[in-house]
């Protein structure tokens, strides 16, 4: 997967990452490693089913915590730190 990098007015250069395509995510919160050199500063939740999908605790520099309202929802993951 490919990243993209934005330079902005901030000192660090923004970097656009899709973590996971096609993440199966259920009742039960799910970890999703990000792949970013630090934590990220959004995350992006793209639904590709019925259903809702949220972030259940805080991106740390390594993973991304996602739950569902039930089994088998699926999204695409895009981060941006």
């Amino acid at each position: 997967m490919s990243n993209i990098v934005i330079q902005d007015d901030f000192s660090l250069p923004r970097i656009i990452k899709t973590a996971a395509s096609g993440q199966t995510v259920g009742a039960a919160q799910v970890t999703v490693p990000h792949g970013l050199p630090r934590t990220p500063a959004v995350v992006v939740i793209e639904m590709t089913s019925a259903g809702e999908i949220w972030q259940s605790a805080a991106a740390d520099a390594t993973n991304v915590y996602l739950t569902a309202d039930a089994a088998a929802r699926t999204c695409n993951v895009k981060v941006v730190a």
